[in-house]
């Protein structure tokens, strides 16, 4: 009779959450071991974007090919969350998104629209708003009227 594969996983984050997850559907024995409680770390205060905005969005640092490879994993966290949610009841999340915004006629504003576009390509759902749409989707969000706004649900 062969025994149970024996899986030890280091941080119970998402990522090490949905991992211990899979292994015991599969039938392995797992201890998953974290200096905190589980999903304390960069899980609870990130939201498993276990991704740096700044490095998807700065290619100059990492090159076209690694931002977008940044920024499909910080996608696949998403996914992972996703997953979890529909394999177990109950699984208090609450889904929101990400507002980001400019004034009109910056350079800040142009880097802005080029990096929306640069999103759109690798398949990101963010999607151009107007101050109006932004209050409706978050009420107590205030960008001014003049503001430049992308969301990211």
């Amino acid at each position: 009779m062969k025994s149970a594969p024996k899986v030890v996983i280091i941080g119970a984050g998402i990522i090490g959450t949905t991992l211990a997850y899979d292994f015991v559907k599969r039938g392995a024995r797992v201890t998953v071991l974290d200096k905190n409680e589980v999903a304390k770390g960069a899980t609870s205060g990130s939201f498993a974007w276990i991704t740096n905005q700044t490095k998807f969005r700065n290619a100059d640092s990492l090159g076209e090919v690694g931002a977008q490879h940044y920024f499909n994993l910080h996608r696949l966290s998403h996914l992972r969350w996703r997953y979890l949610q529909s394999e177990i009841n109950d699984l208090p999340i609450r889904w929101s998104g990400c507002f980001q915004t400019a004034e009109p006629g910056t350079e800040e504003a142009r880097e802005l629209a080029a990096e929306l576009d640069r999103r759109l390509r690798w398949g990101s759902p963010t999607y151009r708003v107007t101050a109006a749409e932004a209050r409706e989707i978050e009420p107590g969000f205030e960008p001014g009227a003049e503001t430049e706004i992308f969301y990211t649900p």
